[in-house]
C-alpha cells in the first residue's frame, strides 16, 4: 500500500520537500558514479543534493543502492495511510494536488535555464532573493508560499 503511494510520488526526492540528504561517506561513494550530486555540509556531514539526479519520474533510479535514509523516511501523508488515517485514494488525490500546484508555480516562474537543477521552489525562492522588483514576484511569492503550506501539513509535518 505505502510502496504504491510513493512510488506515485515522488517529492521527497524532486527537491520539492528537502534540499538535502544527509548521507554517509559510504553511501556517497557509492552514489556519486551514477550523477548524484554530493557535497560537504559546513557541519561535517555530506549531503546528496536535490532534486536527486537518479529520479526517474517518481521512482528511484538507484533503488538497490539508495541511502539508509531514503528507505526509512515516510512523509506525514504515508504516515497517515499506514495508520488507516487517511485512504490512499484521497493520498493520491492529494499528491496529484501538490503537483498541479508545483506545476502552477513553474509556469509562473518561466522557462528553465538549460542545465538548471533546482526544485522548482528553489528557483521561486531564488527570483525572491534576487529579483523582488520583478512584475511577476508577488504572483510568484504568493503560489510559492501557498505550495509551501500545502507541503509542510501533508508531506513535511510540524519541525
Amino acid at each position: 500500500m505505502l510502496s504504491s503511494l510513493c512510488q506515485s510520488c515522488g517529492l521527497c526526492c524532486s527537491g520539492a520537500l528537502f534540499t538535502f540528504l544527509p548521507v554517509t561517506a559510504a553511501e556517497a561513494e557509492r552514489l556519486v558514479p551514477l550523477g548524484v550530486r554530493t557535497e560537504a555540509r559546513r557541519d561535517g556531514r555530506t549531503a546528496l543534493l536535490l532534486p536527486c539526479a537518479v529520479l526517474a519520474g517518481t521512482r528511484c533510479g538507484a533503488y538497490e543502492q539508495r541511502p539508509a535514509r531514503c528507505r526509512e523516511y515516510v512523509c506525514e501523508l504515508g504516515k497517515a495511510v499506514e495508520r488507516r488515517e487517511r485512504p490512499v485514494d484521497a493520498a493520491l488525490a492529494i499528491i496529484a494536488e501538490a503537483k498541479r500546484e508545483l506545476e502552477e508555480l513553474e509556469s509562473l516562474l518561466g522557462a528553465r535555464e538549460a542545465g538548471d537543477v533546482r526544485s522548482t521552489l528553489q528557483r521561486a525562492q531564488q527570483l525572491e532573493a534576487t529579483e523582488p522588483d520583478d512584475v511577476r514576484f508577488k504572483a510568484v511569492r504568493a503560489k510559492a508560499r501557498a505550495v509551501e503550506a500545502m507541503l509542510q501539513q501533508y508531506f513535511v509535518g510540524p519541525y
